[in-house]
């Protein structure tokens, strides 16, 4: 999983899930210097670099200050573009 924000680095950050029966869980911390702003979610697997950027799942979040608290749960749920 990455996260990316395209106009100044290309990947703020990076974290590897394992899977098991197609499925992973893990957190993802995001790092204090990062600055507020859109940023983008990727996620991919080793299969699905072989068909390029269209099987990767995508999804443009919003970071916040560190003021800014936000008390709830996102889940993305990803559906195989293959």
């Amino acid at each position: 999983m990455e996260l990316i924000k395209p106009s100044v680095i290309p990947i703020a950050s990076r974290k590897i899930i394992k899977l098991k029966d197609g499925r992973g869980a893990g957190d993802f911390v995001i790092p204090r210097e990062l600055k507020p702003g859109i940023y983008k979610l990727r996620a991919y697997t080793s299969y699905s670099l072989n068909f390029g950027d269209q099987a990767f799942f995508e999804k443009e979040i919003f970071i916040s200050d560190k003021g800014q608290a936000f008390h709830g749960k996102m889940e993305l749920t990803v559906e195989s573009k293959l």
